[in-house]
């Protein structure tokens, strides 16, 4: 039921608190089983009493990925930003990960039960991003309105984002594949994000993009109108002194009347 999730989360979540919170939390509980409410509202305001104080966020490491996570959101790229957050979750240490769990879990399960108001003029997943937005990201360098959108995105796909993301599962689906026909898995690169060249092609491509801009640089001293004579005649000579066969082969026939 509703109410034994809720209350599931929550008990998931008291492994956290110092033992006299508990202690306090326990003896404050009602002893009727029909103040469901009454418990969920205690418990709920002492768990988030204690991570409104937690000094470091549990999303504290590599806080720069949160300032590109937040623009995959706001250029509405749902999948991207996805992707982007279960690999960056793949980082946490396994302690702060499993505790990272259980919070967000109840933190989704409070925002997302319409069965029991949080605040009476406010809407539960604005409560629950208000009282553990600092607990899960504190960044300087983040603005409000991205922390909040950020936040929420973790709330609303709290089932997914601790998920492997599904090109790393394909990766290392395609190496094992690749072991076992015999194959060699370290040509699958996995994520690429340039075209991969071997070193031929990298010295071919290097050397026609290096003689492509020289000859750019050539034909702008060549037909730059500003340039008086003797200056551009200083400019040929030390172009042809480096890189005679490029100058040319961008004059041909007409090299003969470069005086040089």
């Amino acid at each position: 039921s509703r109410t034994d999730e809720w209350l599931s989360a929550a008990i998931d979540c008291l492994e956290y608190l110092p033992d006299h919170v508990v202690v306090d939390i326990s003896r404050n509980l009602p002893d009727q089983p029909d103040k469901a409410d009454t418990w969920k509202l205690l418990l709920f305001e002492n768990i988030g009493r204690y991570y409104s104080q937690k000094k470091e966020p549990l999303l504290s490491h590599a806080s720069e990925i949160h300032s590109g996570i937040a623009e995959l959101l706001v250029n509405g790229k749902m999948e991207q930003s996805l992707e982007a957050v279960q690999l960056y979750l793949k980082l946490l240490d396994s302690q702060v990960r499993e505790e990272f769990r259980r919070l967000l879990y109840f933190m989704a399960v409070a925002a997302h039960n319409s069965e029991l108001k949080l605040q009476k003029e406010s809407d539960n997943r604005m409560v629950v991003k208000r009282t553990f937005s600092k607990a899960i990201i504190n960044n300087k360098t983040l603005s409000r309105g991205k922390t909040d959108l950020l936040i929420l995105f973790l709330v609303d796909h709290q089932k997914d984002v601790l998920k492997i993301p599904g090109t790393l599962h394909k990766m290392v689906s395609d190496k094992l594949l690749a072991l076992q026909k015999g194959q060699d898995p370290s040509k699958i690169t996995g994520y690429t994000f340039c075209q991969k060249l071997d070193e031929r092609d990298y010295r071919s491509n290097t050397e026609k993009t290096t003689k492509d801009e020289l000859l750019s640089l050539l034909k702008a001293i060549d037909e730059d109108s500003k340039l008086s004579d003797k200056e551009r005649k200083r400019l040929l000579g030390q172009f042809h002194s480096s890189n005679p066969s490029i100058f040319m082969q961008y004059f041909g026939d007409r090299v003969t009347n470069m005086c040089v």
